[in-house]
């Protein structure tokens, strides 16, 4: 060890190189690589390997006991400690009157102590701490007498995986620690070079020089807020886009397929260079049914506005007696592609009043895979397996109609009027319906 008849008071700089220590120790306390400092500068070096001591105490990755004035930056101290009492990740003892300094600085590996007392940076405090844009991604089995950083600390931008005793600084996950969002959040908006991974191979950031592992990020934003993050090295690319449901949050409706555009054709092969900002706009493209409430959120969301909205069935969905149409508005007739997807409709309705059927007005409307059946009976006029008013350009595809229609006059398999100058185009149909009518107006199809 360093320091041990004579405390250590210079500047070393282990210039991002690792020392590593395999010790099982059976002689006294107070082990670490540096025994006691004073008044001394310890920078850019890796302490790696194990250190146990069951049945001594005061452990520690770096430092034994510091006094007089401590800078610590640009290290890391991954070891396993294990010990009878008094663990700590970078100090065991800070004594007072003494002043440390600890930026950039990460934490990780495991740390055990009998007594369970640890600390994850500095395990006993007594004089002042100041940790800035630190790391503390440890295991321990630390009690609530023990700290995250330190003892009444200066905490500022830190951040730990695991809390040691009593949480300090941020808590943040290991896939923010694989993504890029916690070098982001340490490197802390610096020009300098001081926290950086490679994306897709590093789990987790590390102090480093080199300028091919800077982490940027790319806000995705949606109406002028941010929604969602994503980071990516100098000159690559961010590994995915973000989801409907990560920009829409709460507004999100498992219901609905979203079609997303990015401002400036962002996409997962733009080459990312600085921190920048991309506008999203998510549009709804497609309205999945499966249920009777399904069909009847797409027939509101069609009545007030959304005419071109496509829509699947995504099972057979039964309405029983409740009339519920599509397209009852005149102002928005359904203009969209309604895909059945080979399901089945199911009505039984008993309509008092006229213009029934499951489609009451479309136009230039394409309605495919569809299959309707059941009863449409009652005592009004104009009534159809499938459309009550065509306009414009209709394509019908791949779909059937086997209903028992009965009424005062005005049937239609498929459509019941078709407008002037409109046009249908049936491919591959079925209808096969039983009709009574008082009148004779009749259309097998229209």
């Amino acid at each position: 060890m360093v320091g041990v008849t004579r405390n250590y008071s210079g500047t070393f700089d282990g210039q991002g190189h690792a020392l590593t220590v395999n010790w099982n120790y059976t002689g006294s306390d107070d082990i670490a690589p540096f025994g006691d400092v004073d008044n001394a500068t310890i920078k850019n070096l890796h302490v790696k390997g194990q250190i146990e001591a069951t049945v001594h105490s005061d452990l520690s990755g770096l430092i034994q006991n510091a006094s007089g004035k401590i800078s610590l930056s640009g290290c890391v101290i991954d070891m396993n400690l294990k010990g009878s009492n008094n663990v700590a990740g970078m100090i065991r003892l800070v004594n007072a009157n003494t002043e440390v300094i600890i930026t950039d600085c990460f934490v990780k590996g495991a740390f055990n102590s009998a007594t369970k007392s640890i600390g994850g940076f500095v395990d006993y405090q007594q004089g002042s701490c100041t940790m800035t844009n630190c790391l503390y991604a440890g295991t321990n089995n630390a009690t609530g007498g023990s700290n995250t950083f330190a003892d009444n600390a200066t905490v500022t931008n830190c951040y730990y995986l695991n809390a040691c005793g009593r949480a300090q600084g941020t808590p943040i996950t290991k896939e923010q620690l694989r993504n890029g969002a916690v070098a982001y959040k340490l490197q802390n908006g610096r020009s300098e070079l001081f926290w950086g991974q490679t994306l897709g191979t590093d789990n987790e950031p590390m102090p480093t020089d080199k300028i091919e592992k800077r982490v940027y990020k790319v806000e995705f934003t949606l109406n002028d807020e941010v929604k969602a993050s994503r980071y990516a090295n100098k000159g690559g690319h961010v590994a995915s886009l973000p989801t409907a449901q990560e920009l829409l949050g709460t507004d999100y409706d498992a219901r609905k397929t979203y079609t997303l555009t990015f401002d400036g054709d962002f996409s997962d092969a733009t080459t990312i260079d600085a921190n920048r900002t991309v506008a999203a706009t998510v549009a709804v493209s497609c309205f999945n049914i499966a249920t009777k409430d399904d069909w009847k959120e797409f027939c509101d969301l069609v009545k007030n506005g959304l005419d071109k909205l496509n829509a699947k069935m995504t099972a057979d969905v039964d309405l029983g007696e409740e009339i519920v149409m599509v397209g009852t508005n005149v102002a928005y007739r359904y203009s969209g592609t309604f895909d059945g997807q080979g399901h089945t409709l199911s009505i039984d309705w008993h309509p008092s009043s006229d213009d029934i059927a499951p489609f009451k007005y479309v136009r230039d409307a394409t309605i495919r895979n569809l299959h309707v059946k059941g009863k449409l009976i009652g005592y009004g006029y104009r009534l159809s397996g499938l459309i009550n008013e065509a306009n414009g350009t209709n394509t019908i595809s791949n779909c059937s109609s086997d209903m028992d229609i009965a009424g005062t006059a005005g049937f239609g398999g498929m459509i019941h009027w078709l407008g002037f100058d409109s046009q249908a185009t049936f491919n591959d149909c079925l209808v096969k319906e039983t009709h009574n009518v008082l009148d004779f107006k009749i259309g097998g199809f229209v």
